[in-house]
């Protein structure tokens, strides 16, 4: 929220849904992985209808099956928790809601909570989040211009296992969202690119000649790592150069 009020954009949103739960009424099911996307790409889709037929299909236990369908309705704030608490009998599923009641009372704390959704039906991103994830949207924009959450598998596919959570900003659709709202945008001057685009160009000329970008990033992860071992700090430029000798060796 920091930054969006930092772009100088009002009237935003953030709708904050969390992983587990569905994860935890998927265990109940015990289905194929097909019938899991499936279920992914209805509730994605917000489809009630789709979602009914698979649910029917996969004949889970009748409280199970309650919790599928309910899933795209379950939007709102204290009461979409109490109402979620009230579906789930899944231990996986309940740790979730106890996480996603923590986060909010916290938002409530901060005074935030009028620009915070809940929304348990919330799949995007489902196989990359672990636990709490969020869209940011703003009026006049049909699509977020931030998402992020936590991901706390992600580094250990890069030989590093850590907790991690982050987010992003869709620069584009933010500098849209700017102009909607009668933000002022300042232009840099070319000084401010020159430089940075030189060794960006370094990195997308390597990019293309190699097509490695699996292996850049594991460079990455590698040198940020031993940085951390020894207890030192990296700047960018550092980080670019260490990464574009470790592609050309």
């Amino acid at each position: 929220m920091e930054g969006l009020r930092a772009l100088g954009l009002e009237r935003f949103q953030l709708d904050v849904g969390h992983a587990e739960f569905l994860r935890g009424l998927l265990d109940e099911i015990k289905g194929d992985r097909a019938r899991a996307r499936e279920l992914q790409a209805a509730l994605s889709r917000k489809d009630a209808s789709a979602l009914a037929r698979l649910v029917g299909e996969l004949a889970p236990a009748a409280h199970v099956g309650e919790a599928l369908l309910a899933l795209p309705a379950l939007v709102g704030r204290d009461d979409a928790l109490a109402r979620a608490g009230r579906l789930v009998r899944n231990a996986r599923s309940e740790r979730a809601l106890e996480n996603l009641s923590e986060v909010y009372r916290l938002v409530r704390i901060y005074g935030l909570a009028d620009s915070v959704i809940l929304d348990l039906g919330e799949v995007r991103g489902f196989d990359y989040y672990s636990g709490v994830h969020f869209e940011a949207y703003v009026t006049g924009l049909g699509a977020s211009i931030a998402g992020g959450g936590r991901y706390d598998q992600m580094l250990g596919r890069f030989g590093y296992e850590c907790p991690a959570t982050g987010f992003a900003f869709d620069v584009g659709r933010a500098l849209l969202a700017m102009e909607t709202q009668g933000v002022t945008v300042p232009l840099a001057g070319p000084e401010f690119f020159r430089e940075r685009r030189f060794y960006v160009r370094l990195i997308w000329d390597d990019l293309l000649l190699d097509k490695k970008i699996n292996e850049l990033i594991k460079a990455i992860m590698r040198h940020l790592v031993e940085c951390r071992r020894v207890g030192g700090r990296l700047k960018w430029r550092q980080v670019a150069v260490a990464v574009l000798l470790q592609a050309q060796g």
